[in-house]
């Protein structure tokens, strides 16, 4: 019981889960009998991960197929710590990934403020093209002798050097106003050598024969393909380094 004129001291703890950066707490004081308002301690602080992995290289999440090489990409990891829990000793940290990892360098120790102690160390991920277009990821894991202390996961795209908007073409019979624009995302200039389609009566033709980093493809439907299912695949067939064909699916409706 507080007479008037005494005080107390009201310890607040407060449990930070996932949450990093600034923590804002708010307790409410219940008392007997009760205040006019309530009485409310704020507590704020400032939280820190044990380690944190930020990205250096900015990362457009793509890698062409027709890349010669793979991708390097650079991440720098901070370890953070104080006198009473020590930060984890990143020269000591072992780089694990299904994709070539590598630091490069030893740990620093930048500036800190009060208690805090900061170490970083940064380190490449190679991240391949190989194999079929489609979403990469990888996971890299930090680990300390036999403990994890840390996993980062890494996206990215493997992609084809050239693209076609759009992606499929609708058509209606006797119509030619049909265009197909294939781009180069390496900026490589490229030339349509020739188009070609399975189906009767679905002609292609380039509009231009100069090189250049994009072409565009005129399309025209002269008869109704009910016979095929109303449906095929125009290929463009190029003389880009990377990629020598792009095909275009296509469906016919009355």
């Amino acid at each position: 019981m507080l007479h008037p004129g005494d005080e107390t001291d009201v310890e607040v703890t407060i449990s930070i889960r996932q949450e990093f950066g600034d923590v804002v707490h708010d307790t409410v004081v219940l008392t007997e009998p009760a205040q006019p308002e309530e009485l409310v301690v704020r507590t704020t602080a400032r939280a820190f991960p044990p380690i944190r992995i930020e990205d250096v290289t900015p990362a457009d999440g793509m890698v062409l197929l027709s890349s010669d090489k793979p991708k390097p990409v650079e991440f720098r990891v901070h370890a953070y710590g104080s006198s009473t829990e020590l930060a984890v000793d990143l020269d000591r940290v072992e780089l694990r990934s299904t994709v070539k990892v590598d630091w490069l360098g030893p740990r620093e120790e930048p500036a800190s403020e009060d208690d805090l102690t900061v170490q970083t160390r940064r380190f490449t991920a190679l991240l391949d093209p190989a194999g079929p277009p489609g979403e990469r990821k990888a996971e890299i894991v930090l680990q300390d002798g036999k403990r994890l202390s840390y996993s980062h996961v890494v996206s990215w795209e493997a992609a084809s050097p050239l693209t076609a908007s759009p992606k499929m073409v609708v058509m209606k019979p006797g119509e030619r106003d049909y265009r197909i624009l294939i781009q180069s995302r390496d900026q490589k200039a490229f030339r349509i050598t020739r188009i070609e389609c399975e189906a009767r009566g679905v002609l292609g033709r380039a509009a231009s024969t100069t090189a250049g980093a994009s072409q565009m493809v005129e399309v025209e439907c002269q008869v109704a393909l009910r016979a095929q299912g109303g449906q095929g695949l125009i290929t463009v067939f190029t003389d880009h380094p990377g990629q020598r064909k792009v095909g275009v699916p296509f469906v016919v409706i009355d």
